[in-house]
């Protein structure tokens, strides 16, 4: 790296530091620094790693072509943030089974704007679908 690109990261460090209030500079100056790491992992070990990734799919590209490759990692992706939102609402229906009052008040917002119910409206459905998810379970 010359010495022109290191003053200017320097000086981005310097501005972006200045920009903060003086309490919360210490903390930004920490995650500049793992920012740093993070770029220098990426610069340094990326090429590498990229070719043993090349080399591993290589012999999945030769069945299914890149294409087909491209369409499984999007259904692998997409099947494992299904699994998490599917886990995460389910965290929250219990919340609201369990008489939550942040969880039904989270999930009144949440039908108000997803599904543009009035409030109370909302507030019918949560109470709804709690009551008979306490019916069901017991």
């Amino acid at each position: 790296m010359s010495s022109i690109e290191e003053v200017g990261i320097l000086q981005v460090v310097i501005i972006v530091l200045l920009c903060e209030p003086q309490r919360r500079r210490r903390a930004e100056l920490g995650w500049i620094i793992v920012a740093g790491a993070v770029y220098a992992a990426i610069y340094y070990l990326g090429p590498g790693l990229l070719g043993l990734l090349y080399e591993a799919v290589e012999p999945i590209v030769g069945k299914i072509g890149w294409v087909g490759l491209f369409v499984l990692a999007g259904v692998l992706l997409y099947a494992v943030s299904l699994v998490l939102a599917y886990r995460a609402d389910e965290k929250e229906r219990r919340a609201v089974r369990a008489r939550s009052k942040e969880a039904f008040d989270k999930r009144v917002e949440d039908l108000m704007s997803s599904q543009h119910l009035s409030f109370e409206d909302a507030t019918a459905a949560a109470a709804r679908a709690g009551d008979e998810k306490l019916k069901a379970g017991g």
